[in-house]
């Protein structure tokens, strides 16, 4: 799991990030000269473009004038949203108003809305698994006040790199590449 971000092509290993690297480095000795680093991109045309829909899902989600906090991963353990749900108690009880959004899809999701249930978290948090497009993902993203991607360990999430893009505050784990990134 932990090089899942690395891929050997030929005689060398391309990886995503900085952080992926040095784990090769580190664990299997492999120099310099066989590694090469090819970040992920993504399509600043499609972050830039803008057709309204972020109005249209908020109204759709009923979100008040709280802030909104949005979460976009698989829902599975490495994605750390078990942590960023038990946080949120927290975070509700100290802002009026907010509300999470986690969108994603994944075999953790019987357990997350359990925890969001018996947190009593109902009114504040809300797993979505609609808004499956790409431009329906970035739309979400506009309209959040914060970008939060709680994960335990990453290859190179695009999602935090979308966020950034549009100029979103981002919290992130400090694992992986993720410091990299923000």
């Amino acid at each position: 799991m932990l090089f899942r971000s690395a891929r050997l092509c030929n005689d060398a290993f391309v990886v995503v990030s900085r952080a992926t690297q040095r784990n090769l480095q580190r664990y299997f000795g492999i120099g310099d000269a066989r590694i090469r680093l090819i970040y992920s991109g993504i399509d600043f045309d499609a972050v830039d473009r803008d057709d309204g829909r972020d109005a249209v899902i908020r109204r759709e989600l009923g979100l008040g004038n709280g802030p909104v906090l949005l979460n976009v991963a698989r829902l599975f353990q490495q994605k750390g949203q078990r942590y960023l749900i038990r946080a949120m108690r927290t975070v509700a009880d100290r802002v009026p108003g907010v509300r999470l959004l986690i969108r994603g899809e994944g075999p953790d999701r019987a357990e997350l809305e359990r925890m969001i249930a018996e947190l009593g978290l109902g009114a504040q948090v809300s797993i979505i698994d609609r808004y499956r497009t790409h431009a329906d993902v970035l739309a979400l993203m506009r309209f959040c006040d914060v970008f939060v991607f709680p994960s335990l360990y990453e290859g190179l999430g695009i999602a935090p790199i979308e966020a950034l893009a549009l100029r979103k505050p981002c919290v992130a784990s400090d694992v992986g590449p993720l410091p990299e990134v923000i």
